[in-house]
């Protein structure tokens, strides 16, 4: 049995977290699936949207500590396993297409950071959230630090990364971690129809606000609106902008191309 799982229908595809017997935790088969995984994603002009999830009660407890607790003896290997973390995680976070995380079972620690590279979070109702690392000593160095305070702050983080308390997912709505609560048999519909949602837009557009989200708000307003200016002219002149033109003329609902920019393309 495939530990982690892509499945396609249509335009949407879905990754699926497959150890529902470990709660869907993370161990380094588990990172080099998902690598590959994302990388077919964006290697597939006809995928628009992927919805990530896990199988069972859980999203994701987070990294595999049976796996993990015997790097903590070596500085080599421990850091090893982590730079492949943060790279697999960077990847996701990567993606050419937007990125759904459809949350319905507990989340925890590198399940929370999973949730953290997603673009859209949609998370159950009753669902058991929280960091984690701090109520066993560890450090959350999956980018769960820097990621989460760039989210919901810094103050909000400094006490969800400290204390190690769970949360709710109505705290999580309320400070912006998260996108929607429904009830929590629905979410993986709820993320699958915004995912189709999703695919109904322009795929260069999305994978150029996802860049622009991802690269440009950490600088100054003036510099990050000049970086946007030389993309903005690019899509303007592309089929994109063309086919939304004249749909908005013939009043029809416009088609785009099955086109997103190739990997290393700036």
């Amino acid at each position: 049995m495939r530990k982690v799982l892509l499945e396609t229908e249509g335009t949407v595809a879905r990754l699926v977290l497959n150890r529902p017997d470990k709660l869907n935790a993370i161990d380094a088969e588990s990172l080099e699936l998902i690598a590959d995984y994302v990388a077919r994603v964006n290697a597939d002009p006809a995928i628009r949207a992927l919805v990530v999830t896990g199988r069972g009660r859980a999203f994701c407890a987070g990294g595999d500590l049976a796996e993990l607790a015997p790097r903590f003896g070596s500085a080599t290997e421990f850091a090893g396993f982590i730079d492949r973390w943060n790279e697999v995680f960077n990847q996701l976070e990567e993606c050419q297409v937007p990125t759904i995380a459809a949350v319905g079972g507990t989340t925890f620690a590198g399940g929370l950071e999973l949730t953290h590279v997603c673009d859209v979070v949609v998370v159950g109702d009753d669902v058991v959230l929280g960091d984690q690392h701090a109520t066993y000593g560890f450090y959350p160095a999956g980018g769960g630090i820097q990621r989460l305070a760039r989210l919901i702050g810094r103050r909000r983080a400094a006490w969800v990364l400290m204390s190690g308390e769970r949360f709710t997912p109505s705290q999580a709505l309320e400070w912006g971690l998260v996108n929607e609560v429904v009830p929590t048999a629905q979410v993986l519909d709820r993320a699958l129809e915004m995912a189709a949602h999703l695919s109904a837009r322009s795929a260069l557009l999305n994978t150029e606000i996802k860049r622009a989200l991802r690269d440009d708000l950490t600088k100054p307003l003036e510099s990050a609106m000049a970086i946007e200016r030389p993309r903005a002219i690019a899509y303007a002149m592309s089929a994109d902008t063309s086919a939304g033109l004249e749909a908005f003329n013939a009043r029809t609902t416009p088609q785009f191309p099955d086109r997103r920019p190739r990997e290393g393309d700036q």
